[in-house]
């Protein structure tokens, strides 16, 4: 997805996973629990991001901004303070996305010991998606990207769809795992996969 938007010229800031990413509050992983325990206000957190966005490149009156990581505690600052935004996720069968997960990496780095707990890391996470679309917390689109991962042409045009706007075929890419890969571990990662199944059922993937 970023690589399809950046080439279609789309004003998208890819800075927080390069040297030297903007300080804001939006890199931290540590704002959401902050806002929600009342030890940051929630003006600065929109304050400051505006404040950077110049220094990043921004020169458009939207933008798009590649966030390191979802949490909804964000809302209690972004409802009030950012309420035209929109927030865009995209998703596949969350069995799949760990599987990629281990066979791709991720910008994001993180420490995790084993697959159960990166698989309670993902389904915390993904809850809260959930959370947020089923109670329409804040305007946003989920993109489901299971049968059009390895398909340019389709990709491309299901962002186009969502987006409303005309997009070109996505830059050709190393292969992703296709879709409903994760069955054929199932027994192998029959824990991880049980973590995942509850919120990949709420998401509106089959629960095997």
């Amino acid at each position: 997805m970023v690589d399809l938007l950046t080439a279609a010229g789309a004003p998208l800031l890819t800075d927080r996973f390069r040297p030297g990413p903007p300080q804001d509050p939006l890199q931290s992983l540590g704002t959401g629990p902050a806002l929600a325990e009342g030890r940051l206000p929630a003006d600065a957190v929109v304050a400051q991001w505006r404040e950077r966005l110049p220094a990043r490149g921004a020169t458009d009156t939207e933008v798009v901004d590649w966030l390191l990581h979802w949490d909804n505690a964000l809302l209690l600052a972004l409802r009030p303070h950012l309420p035209g935004g929109r927030l865009m996720a995209v998703l596949r069968d969350p069995r799949d996305m760990l599987l990629d997960w281990y066979a791709h990496g991720a910008p994001l780095p993180l420490q995790l010991a084993s697959a159960d707990e990166a698989a309670r890391w993902l389904a915390g996470v993904l809850g809260q998606l959930a959370d947020l679309h089923e109670q329409e917390l804040y305007p946003h689109l989920l993109l489901r990207v299971d049968e059009v991962i390895n398909d340019p042409v389709a990709l491309g045009a299901s962002l186009s769809q969502v987006l409303g706007v005309p997009l070109p075929p996505a830059p050709p890419a190393p292969p992703r795992l296709p879709a409903g890969r994760w069955r054929a571990y199932a027994q192998a990662l029959a824990g991880p996969f049980a973590a995942l199944t509850p919120v990949a059922v709420r998401l509106g993937y089959a629960a095997d």
